[in-house]
């Protein structure tokens, strides 16, 4: 149980690290930036790119699917987002 831990947070960990570099490239090329310009309050002196939760939600999303589909302990458990529960496996795994 524990390897599948490291496991799951150590891919967890390479997509949230290596997609929160994509996103903020992507960020800076769309312009959704916190512009210290804009408001006379902000500390930092360049703008700052955004979305870097898009990256680490998405790495949590991935490892949640992949602990569904590859763990045989949560299938048997019937665990589905942290609920126990018959009706959300019967619909969103069949």
């Amino acid at each position: 149980m524990i390897t599948i831990l490291i496991v799951f947070g150590t891919i967890s960990f390479l997509l949230a690290f290596f997609g929160t570099i994509f996103v903020r490239l992507f960020a800076s090329r769309l312009h959704v930036v916190d512009d210290p310009k804009k408001h006379e309050k902000k500390i930092h002196k360049l703008p700052i790119p955004l979305l870097g939760g898009v990256s680490i939600f998405f790495a949590f999303l991935v490892c949640v699917v992949l602990a569904m589909n590859f763990t045989p302990l949560l299938l048997e458990e019937k665990l589905c987002f942290g609920i126990t529960s018959d009706f959300c496996w019967e619909h969103l795994c069949s």
